[in-house]
């Protein structure tokens, strides 16, 4: 069977193109099953691909991107999913949910996940029951949400008898598809040109074929039309006499001139097509009639060798001709067949087709528009809203309208996580001198995409002036713009100017009770160590958090969330994590996703879930880097490096470290001049090095106390640098950390009394002192557990136990300690335990030892990152089906990692896996044991 294969016409040259896409095709090797053709509009990429379909010689699937749909969601996916229906009987049912919603049968937002390992089943299937190709011509007018479920599938097919080939046109902003191999096509050389016009029915004379091969560029198409566009007795004179032609206005100048030479019915026709795109017979019959043309008037057109006709299918040949064709059609006939096209041609791609046709402003095709974007938000595809919103905003002949509609494709574009298109339409909506009111929109949401874009200080002081500018006549919008350039300023370090932007925001009347203001300056506030009015306005924040939309909110819901943990209340700070987390993937709200999951993580790694938090780091970080946020790349680059820092790898510590330092550096997050030395001074102190801990540290401190942070936001660095200089036998020297300490401890935070009591300890010279001291310390980690220090606070209560010798005494506050850094995994840190009970006289072993089951950490560290993923959602019950589709892999992928786990752990079964792993894991994310005694699905 042969699915939309359209018939291969000659092919001139491409013998080794030929050869390497038939290789793929037949599965030869080991080599990549997908492969992308690239090059110029006209250089033959859908001859080749059709020259080598034919010869394949098995069942083929043809999908076509164009322009006019390139703004509707799936409507890629469906050309793929129908004629392979069949094969989607099968899949389980969140799968099914998503493929018919994709195609449409059911209502609902589509679960891009479950979307892109559904369309994987399908071609998996459908090739293990044939051979199978798939052919995806014009990748660069595909919808981008076929285009991620097509690349999915593309780089996971491993069947020698399935076999992709894309083609796309070269764009502004480089490749689509940078991980698939690419196969570039260029211009045919002197003699294929000779070739090629040798086939054409007409005369040309050698000096005026070597002139059209130069001029052209060897491009096949431009030489085609060319000679098909010039008279007869030019192509046979001398070169002097031809007019010569290249790709572009010399093309478009040939094309019209063709247009105009036919008749009026047929330049009508014409200029359906080319508003329309690619159309069925049946499709175009009842336009043409309302026209007063039919079907019949197209001849003309298709002799002079302007259309082309496959299986029912007409379309202009040349992607530049609907512009020509558009440029010589009358204003009137083309309204005319804008109405003709409003009765005859169904809602959305009517008035996208309509908006990508029209040259100039048309307010009815606007408002059409603006019902396509609804559309296409109301399914999660914000991206395609956005497009097709901007693409409203160019019809729309009112600057202030017009201006309107820009902002809301740039609002949709950020959420989509397309932050520099946000700008750029914030920009264009700017250009056009809106009102105060809708320039201030305008400004919050290009602020707010410099700052995810690595350029905050610019977004701060933009923002500033935006709300200086409308303060008097709009105080909302005033409070929305000084509360948003409030944490942009705090990246930067501005910490004294960020408070006062938060002052301002809340001094618009109404504004204290308006959720961002309250969110900036609790943030503000707490960065400037004002930890009670902070605290306040975090108060203030969470009564009026639950009304607030994650999908506008959801930066505002993850900065309060690291307010409350900073705060020391993990629980609320949860919540509101998970509750973003799991509204922005329901709603297709990409853009603070990995925000949200660094936040978690940073939160986990306080509770003692580090392997949890690795995943989500690692998750996050990938998800930063595609997106472009360079701010939350350096978060996760710093988390990671404090993680390894403590588990044992101070050189995969410095490798984070560094690269914080060289990718997102150069951007003058200010942040990263504290958080960077301090990870590298807790690695120094992690290896036993208080020298190299208080170099790094100092630094750190330096920078802090520069840039204004207050006592709770370095109360941490305090902790290591007071510690690293007892160590290094300067106790007199950590008098200011401890001050710190003993400033952020004032607030009644937990962990920074804690920690101060711990190094009051460690510089105690009896007995009575020093058990006094440890024991407060003891009794604050009771309040705020934070499992990592309370095992720091026992080693040193230990070491200093032993240095006053009282080693009986010592002995099992050390295996306790040992313990505790064993189930987290922080092995050095279980070493240096295991040592002092050594030299106390123990063996290592004893009550508070670790156990094979509070040794789970230390064993999911011997994972890798997608192995931790997979074990984790084993552990919470899921089969394998479904840790598949949680992933974005394939079912196989999965067994594979399994597989390697269990060699890895030395375990046999899922039992064994859950109960090796179950202390590593929060107790409501771990499946019961018993629950998984069947085989593995």
């Amino acid at each position: 069977m042969r699915v939309t294969a359209p018939a291969p016409p000659s092919l001139v040259g491409r013998v080794r193109e030929r050869e390497v896409l038939s290789s793929v095709v037949a599965g030869n090797g080991r080599g990549a099953r997908a492969v992308v053709v690239a090059g110029e509009a006209g250089i033959g990429r859908t001859s080749l691909l059709a020259s080598v379909a034919t010869s394949a010689e098995r069942r083929t699937v043809w999908i076509r991107g164009g322009e006019a749909e390139s703004g509707l969601p799936y409507a890629a996916a469906v050309d793929l999913l129908v004629p392979l229906w069949r094969y989607t009987e099968h899949l389980p049912v969140a799968r099914q949910v998503a493929v018919e919603t994709v195609l449409a049968l059911r209502p609902g937002v589509v679960d891009p996940l479950a979307a892109c390992v559904a369309v994987l089943d399908v071609l998996t299937a459908a090739a293990a029951d044939a051979p199978l190709l798939i052919v995806v011509d014009d990748l660069q007018w595909v919808d981008p949400e076929s285009r991620r479920i097509l690349l999915y599938a593309a780089r996971r097919l491993s069947l020698p008898s399935a076999a992709v080939l894309f083609s796309y046109r070269d764009q502004p902003g480089g490749r689509l598809t940078a991980d698939l191999p690419e196969l570039r096509l260029e211009g045919l050389d002197q003699t294929e040109c000779h070739e090629l016009v040798a086939a054409l029915p007409v005369e040309v004379s050698p000096q005026v074929e070597e002139q059209i091969a130069a001029q052209t560029g060897g491009n096949p198409s431009a030489v085609i039309e060319t000679v098909t566009a010039t008279p007869a007795h030019l192509l046979a004179g001398p070169a002097e006499a031809f007019p010569g032609s290249r790709p572009g206005p010399a093309l478009q100048h040939a094309w019209s001139a063709a247009v105009e030479s036919l008749p009026e019915a047929t330049r009508m026709a014409l200029a359906v097509l080319a508003t329309i795109g690619p159309a069925q017979l049946e499709e175009l019959e009842p336009v043409l009639a309302a026209l007063g043309a039919e079907l019949s008037d197209l001849d003309a057109a298709e002799q002079a060798g302007l259309l082309r006709t496959r299986h029912g299918t007409v379309s202009l040949r040349h992607p530049l001709l609907p512009a020509a064709v558009i440029a010589c059609t009358p204003p009137a006939a083309r309204r005319r067949v804008v109405l003709a096209l409003a009765v005859h041609v169904d809602g959305d791609l009517r008035s996208w087709s309509r908006a990508v046709a029209l040259t100039g402003a048309d307010d009815a095709i606007a408002d059409g528009l603006d019902d396509a974007t609804a559309t296409a938000r109301s399914r999660g595809g914000h991206l395609a809203a956005g497009r097709v919103g901007e693409q409203a905003a160019a019809l729309t002949s009112d600057p202030g309208r017009r201006a309107a509609r820009l902002h809301a494709a740039a609002v949709d574009a950020l959420l989509g996580g397309a932050a520099e298109q946000a700008r750029r339409w914030c920009d264009d909506g700017l250009a056009l001198q809106p009102d105060p009111g809708p320039a201030a929109d305008l400004a919050l949401v290009r602020g707010r995409a410099h700052a995810w874009l690595g350029h905050p200080a610019h977004a701060a002081d933009d923002l500033v002036r935006a709300a200086d500018a409308v303060r008097g006549a709009d105080a909302g919008r005033a409070a929305r713009l000084y509360a948003e350039a409030a944490p942009a300023f705090g990246i930067v370090g501005r910490i004294a100017e960020g408070v006062r932007a938060a002052e301002c925001a809340a001094a618009q009347p109404g504004a204290p009770e308006r959720f961002s203001v309250a969110v900036a300056a609790a943030s503000a506030l707490l960065q400037a160590g004002r930890t009670a009015q902070a605290r306040d306005r975090a108060v203030v924040a969470e009564r009026l958090a639950p009304a607030a939309d994650p999908r506008g909110h959801g930066h505002h819901l993850v900065l309060l969330a690291q307010v409350l943990a900073r705060l020391e209340r993990p629980v609320a700070a949860q919540g509101l994590l998970g509750a973003v987390l799991d509204a922005t993937r329901r709603a297709g709200v990409s853009a603070v996703q990995a925000f949200a999951l660094v936040a978690r993580a940073d939160l986990d790694l306080s509770r003692g879930e580090w392997a949890a938090a690795r995943a989500d780091l690692v998750e996050g970080l990938r998800r930063a880097e595609e997106l472009g946020q360079v701010p939350v790349i350096g978060l996760a680059l710093v988390a990671l490096a404090r993680l390894d820092a403590v588990c044992g790898g101070p050189e995969e510590a410095r490798r984070w470290a560094e690269r914080a330092r060289e990718e997102v550096g150069p951007y003058g997050i200010a942040s990263l001049r504290v958080a960077v030395p301090a990870a590298l001074g807790l690695a120094a102190l992690t290896a036993g090095d208080p020298e190299a801990a208080v170099t790094q540290l100092d630094q750190a401190s330096r920078a802090a106390s520069a840039q204004g942070l207050g006592a709770v936001p370095v109360a941490t660095l305090a902790a290591d640098l007071a510690e690293a200089q007892i160590r290094r036998g300067e106790p007199s020297r950590a008098e200011e950390a401890l001050a710190r300490l003993d400033e952020a401890a004032e607030d009644g935070l937990a962990q920074p009394a804690a920690a101060a009591a711990r190094c009051r300890g460690m510089l105690a010279e009896d007995l009575e002192t020093a058990q006094g001291h440890f024991a407060d310390a003891r009794s604050w980690h009771g309040a705020h557990p934070v499992p990592f220090e309370r095992a720091r606070t026992l080693l040193c209560e230990g070491e200093v136990l032993r240095r006053l010798r009282r080693p009986a005494l010592a002995r099992p506050v050390l295996r306790e300690a040992g313990a505790l850094f064993t189930e987290l995994g922080a092995a050095p840190w279980a070493v240096r335990s295991a040592a002092e009970v050594a030299a106390a006289g123990g063996s290592g072993r004893g009550r508070g030892a670790a156990g094979p089951g509070r040794a789970g950490a230390a064993y999911a560290r011997r994972l890798s990152a997608q192995e931790l993923q997979v074990a984790t959602r084993v552990a919470e019950g899921r089969n394998n089906a479904e840790v598949a589709a949680a992933l974005f892999v394939s079912r196989k992928t999965v067994e594979a990692h399994l597989t390697r786990i269990y060699r890895k752990l030395g375990v046999r079964s899922r039992t064994e896996l859950v109960r090796l792993l179950a202390p590593v894991l929060e107790p409501d994310r771990a499946a019961d044991p018993a629950e998984l005694s069947s085989p593995p699905v």
